[in-house]
């Protein structure tokens, strides 16, 4: 198995556990929150936020699936 490539340093990647969505952050100008996930782990989700951006300007939610949007 090969190793997984490095992400740019304008991303922060989030691997949520099964059956969570994964949560990439996007950092830059207008920095962007990819799929929020489960509202039972908004609080947490809300925690990590801000300790890995200085502020959030976009959510942007892939699709309904419960793990994707809170």
């Amino acid at each position: 198995m090969s190793p997984q490539p490095a992400l740019p340093s304008r991303m922060t990647w989030w691997q949520r556990p099964f059956p969570d969505a994964n949560i990439p952050l996007l950092h830059g100008r207008r920095p962007a929150l990819i799929d929020s996930g489960f509202v039972g782990h908004a609080g947490e989700t809300a925690v990590w936020n801000p300790a890995h951006t200085g502020g959030l300007a976009l959510v942007v939610n892939t699709h309904w699936h419960s793990g994707h949007a809170n």
